[in-house]
């Protein structure tokens, strides 16, 4: 995780954006948790996920959940 997100705020100019779902427990995790810092986007990450679980997957239902290091 940590690879990618140096490798996206690498070339960040010229990403639009980045998706991935897993199947882990039906959580909607924001944001990436190799560190406890936010993103200078996380209201926009957040406001994004919201909308997202609100939306039908098939009949599966997600939670919004902080993804944080332990």
């Amino acid at each position: 995780m940590k690879a990618m997100a140096e490798y996206i705020l690498a070339n960040k100019e010229k990403i639009r954006m980045y998706l991935t779902l897993h199947s882990y427990s039906q959580m909607w995790l924001v944001p990436w948790g190799y560190t406890y810092s936010k993103p200078s986007d996380y209201s926009e990450l957040v406001s994004a996920a919201k909308k997202a679980i609100g939306e039908n997957f098939g009949g599966t239902r997600y939670q919004l959940q902080t993804w944080s290091v332990n």
